[in-house]
């Protein structure tokens, strides 16, 4: 029997009621950090860093379980290079004020950054750009636990029609007809007409009672509020590189020692005090060169 076969049984009735337990979390790594993404134009399922699945199919419904209300911002001073991935340069939970942990932080406030102006970016757009933390659980599979979407500033303005709709235009639609998020199936689909990911949201009826127990229970977990309050590096725990170490600065050449001379002083003379040397006797000089030769 397979793995996929023995996990497409019914559970028992006693095994019915339990949750993933301590020691099966820290064989499996620990906290498992889930996200979805949709690089590529593909739906993705992201766990720890690493791609478990993917999906040809161009749409995914979700049930939205928990939300920032504010708009989030982010900053990386190069490209993206998906051979390459690094933390952001700069990024703002809440859009307002950088992050205190942000390496490179760009300005003391948002609203003063200059990636923050028309322009600093390719094509005329800003370099800082806006994003939306979302907390959902998949619709098919609403116990698997919940997923931080990040969605892209195209995905929160974009304007359409009431079957595909940017995601601020949804979520007032949705509270227009008094309704709340959690209480419909979200269905995202990508937008066919745009050279990047741009995701369109539409309400595709309201949620079963398994669905809308998860996602109240995912919504108010410090799991959601950590999702909301984190950026996709920090979930799939990407690390900066490591800085180049300062090479220490060249000491300064030490500089010649240069004796100190002291100015001559002029001794009195002891020529006086001195003993006149005794002149040695001519014969005894002769004497000693003879007893050498």
């Amino acid at each position: 029997m397979s793995n996929v076969t023995v996990f497409q049984q019914d559970l028992p009735d006693f095994l019915k009621n339990t949750e993933v337990d301590e020691l099966t979390k820290a064989l499996a790594g620990g906290t498992q950090n889930r996200r979805i993404s949709i690089r590529g134009g593909r739906f993705r399922l992201v766990i720890n860093g690493e791609e478990v699945s993917k999906t040809d199919k161009p749409e995914l419904d979700v049930v939205v379980a928990a939300g920032r209300k504010e708009n989030s911002r982010i900053f990386y001073a190069k490209a993206y290079n998906p051979k390459d991935i690094t933390p952001p340069d700069c990024w703002s939970d809440d859009g307002v004020t950088p992050h205190s942990k942000a390496e490179n932080r760009q300005a003391d406030t948002c609203a003063n950054c200059p990636q923050n102006i028309a322009g600093s970016g390719s094509n005329g757009t800003r370099a800082c750009r806006y994003q939306k933390r979302l907390a959902v659980v998949l619709a098919n599979d609403p116990t698997n636990g919940l997923f931080q979407l990040t969605l892209p500033s195209q995905s929160i303005f974009a304007k359409g029609d009431m079957d595909s709709m940017g995601f601020d235009q949804y979520a007032k639609y949705i509270a227009g007809n008094g309704k709340n998020i959690n209480m419909v199936v979200t269905r995202m689909s990508f937008d066919g007409d745009s050279d990047v990911p741009v995701l369109k949201f539409r309400a595709v009826g309201y949620v079963n009672r398994e669905q809308y127990d998860a996602a109240i229970e995912g919504g108010n977990s410090p799991e959601a509020q950590r999702m909301l309050s984190s950026t996709v590096a920090q979930i799939d725990k990407v690390k900066a590189l490591p800085k180049a170490e300062a090479k220490p600065a060249a000491k300064p050449a030490a500089k010649p020692v240069v004796e100190e001379i002291e100015e001559p002083v002029k001794r009195p003379s002891k020529k006086a005090e001195a003993e006149p040397e005794k002149k040695r006797d001519l014969t005894a000089v002769l004497d000693a060169w003879g007893d050498d030769n």
